[in-house]
């Protein structure tokens, strides 16, 4: 069975100005531009669960910080496992990311209002700050003695050990290489 197509028109995200956006604080994102320390909005699409997302920075990236899903349907009907396994998740967090970009840089702005070039500049510097994990110093040194391990599939071994995805593992492997932590020889 094929996937369900995320349709964007089915998809609502609401914030408002309360405790948490009354005394505004915002972090530099690693892309440059900058977010809010705690921000809370709420998300839903099509007939499903309600989902209040608190969204912050974390490691220099626009994050969900914490996921509440609502204890009833919209329906009054209770939340059931394929209810939350049909969300589109990434979308979801995406576009309430985007969104939250766009409302700290109206509420830190002087006039409280941005314009569209203003907006689209900061949802996209909080997506671009969401795109590829960072590796920190430490995983770089647990992949570099992964590599030397000599296994016979070092970026198998590292996806394991670290719980990343082939393509993260792959990515992480070559950075220790370009750092130098592995040459070629211990990676064949």
């Amino acid at each position: 069975m094929a996937p369900k197509r995320f349709d964007k028109t089915k998809l609502k995200v609401w914030w408002g100005l309360g405790p948490l956006h009354k005394s505004l604080e915002l972090a530099e994102l690693r892309s440059g531009g900058v977010f809010p320390k705690d921000f809370l909005v709420l998300a839903q699409y099509e007939d499903g669960p309600v989902l209040q997302l608190l969204l912050g920075v974390r490691d220099g990236q626009a994050a969900v910080k914490n996921l509440a899903v609502s204890t009833e349907s919209p329906d009054g009907l209770p939340i059931t496992a394929s209810m939350v396994h049909d969300l589109p998740l990434g979308q979801m967090f995406d576009e309430a990311i985007g969104q939250a970009a766009v409302a700290a840089t109206a509420l830190a702005s002087p006039q409280l209002f941005v314009t569209l070039e203003e907006a689209t500049a900061a949802r996209a510097e909080a997506l671009a700050s969401r795109r590829g994990r960072p590796v920190s110093e430490e995983n770089l040194l647990k992949v570099a003695a992964i590599v030397r391990a000599n296994t016979y599939d070092p970026r198998q071994e590292v996806r394991r050990e670290l719980h990343v995805s082939e393509r993260t593992a792959s990515r992480w492997i070559a950075e220790a290489r370009s750092r130098g932590l592995v040459t070629e020889e211990e990676n064949k």
